[in-house]
């Protein structure tokens, strides 16, 4: 993986110096490639060279006539991967709340994508001990899942487990327990009958 990584690195690397010597300063496909080479660092363990080429990649956005309101949303959450490895939890919770305010005000009120926003924030927010938002942002997360996907898809599994931890944490553990045995009757369901995760269960 590491050794894929680094091909990855040098290929989006080299996707930007192509496109940095063709389009103009502000062309949204360098802001693409600012974006995805800023990713390609963060993964080999250059960070912080990943994000600047990701503060590159909002700028251009945001000059935009237009600026497309995912797209940047799509940015900060990147922005906020690298501003937690590089421990910056503040920076990170930022970037994260941006870019959820940025998908409500633009999709529908039970899309998916708000849901992985919500999650995206529970476990921010529980790095940060902040128990009582990070239970919040798991049960919008679960709700929006719960209306919108199939029974039988495992994002549900997830999000269930999130929210008896976030309750055991706060100390409630009787709905702790009301959600476990959610995500295990959901497992039952979801799991073959002899898959590893159900032994014991």
């Amino acid at each position: 993986p590491g050794d894929a990584h680094g091909l990855l690195q040098k290929v989006q690397i080299l996707a930007l110096e192509i496109r940095q010597r063709l389009l103009n300063p502000d062309h949204p496909d360098l802001a693409e490639s600012y974006s995805r080479t800023g990713m390609a660092l963060c993964r080999t363990g250059s960070a912080r060279e990943g994000l600047d080429k990701q503060l590159k990649a909002l700028r251009i956005l945001e000059r935009q006539p237009r600026p497309d309101p995912l797209a940047l949303a799509s940015i900060r959450t990147d922005l906020a991967t690298i501003c937690r490895s590089l421990g910056d939890m503040p920076g990170c919770l930022n970037h994260l709340l941006t870019a959820l305010k940025l998908r409500e005000d633009n999709l529908p009120a039970e899309h998916p994508t708000l849901a992985q926003a919500h999650h995206n924030l529970g476990v921010a927010c529980c790095e940060t001990n902040n128990w009582h938002a990070s239970r919040d942002h798991y049960l919008k997360c679960l709700q929006i899942y719960r209306r919108t996907l199939p029974g039988s898809d495992p994002r549900l599994l997830r999000s269930c487990s999130d929210v008896a931890a976030a309750y055991r944490r706060l100390g409630d553990h009787e709905t702790a327990l009301e959600y476990y045995l959610q995500y295990l009757e959901l497992q039952r369901e979801i799991l073959p009958e002899y898959h590893a995760d159900l032994i014991g269960a």
